[in-house]
């Protein structure tokens, strides 16, 4: 790995900060082998619940989890630029009838925003949290 190759988290860090601060954030799922340090960094410090999503088939659940919602029309965006530049990068590869993973359509083109999005949406569900907490259901 060359120096230039190496992950810069202060960007990230900051806008997650803010994000936390703005919104309720319940808790952040992260990728454990990319992120640790930092989410360590940020519980330590009380801003944030924040638990490793599991790598391999949970996401591979996640991921067609995600694809069923917006299949369904069932999940929505306000446009985030990350959204609508990672989702069309974005190739799906099923491993199974409940399974499906999120791949790169071309390996140039990012899908960090895709794959957070199904991290995002499974924590969501999983913590039923998806109707009532923003949004009256009555």
């Amino acid at each position: 790995m060359q120096a230039s190759d190496t992950l810069d988290c202060a960007e990230p860090k900051h806008e997650l900060v803010r994000v936390i601060g703005e919104y309720r954030v319940v808790q952040v799922a992260y990728d454990e082998y990319q992120l640790h340090d930092l989410m360590g960094e940020l519980r330590i410090n009380g801003r944030v619940r924040a638990r490793p999503f599991p790598p391999g088939a949970d996401l591979n659940i996640a991921d067609k989890q995600l694809y069923d919602l917006m299949r369904d029309r069932r999940i929505g965006h306000c446009g985030p630029e990350e959204i609508r530049q990672h989702l069309p990068n974005a190739n799906a590869k099923t491993t199974g009838d409940r399974r499906m993973r999120i791949v790169k359509r071309s390996q140039r083109l990012p899908v960090d925003a895709a794959v957070a999005l199904s991290m995002a949406t499974d924590e969501c569900l999983q913590l039923d949290l998806w109707v009532g907490s923003a949004y009256p259901t009555t």
